[in-house]
């Protein structure tokens, strides 16, 4: 995508890689599956970052973040662990504000049938 306005990049992309299997099929009802995901998002520099409370022009940095999901579902319950930006970049979204490295996401979603 080319862009190049206030905090748009001229170049920005996200590419996904995903592997899915409704592996362990011993149970007709197919009940056990499973889900990786790694996701990359990068954007070119940019003179175009924005403006500061001076009114002074901003620039971006590239930037690359790096996120992973690992989902496992059982019967109706399905366990999940995300990690956002695991490659640890320091640049952020918007100049002059960090992006939290490594943070993680855990936990159990489940829905109730009757």
């Amino acid at each position: 995508m080319v862009g190049g306005g206030d905090l748009e990049p001229p170049r920005h992309g996200r590419v996904s890689v995903t592997f899915y299997s409704k592996f362990w099929r011993v149970f007709k009802s197919g009940i056990f599956a499973l889900r990786g995901e790694v996701a990359m998002e990068s954007w070119s520099r940019s003179a175009f970052g924005g403006l500061d409370t001076a009114g002074v022009q901003l620039g971006m940095t590239g930037s690359s973040f790096v996120d992973t999901n690992l989902e496992m579902q059982l019967a109706g319950v399905t366990l999940f662990w995300s990690v956002a930006n695991i490659n640890v970049m320091r640049s952020s979204y918007v100049p002059g504000l960090g992006y939290p490295r490594s943070i993680q996401q855990y936990g159990a979603r489940w829905f109730f049938t009757n």
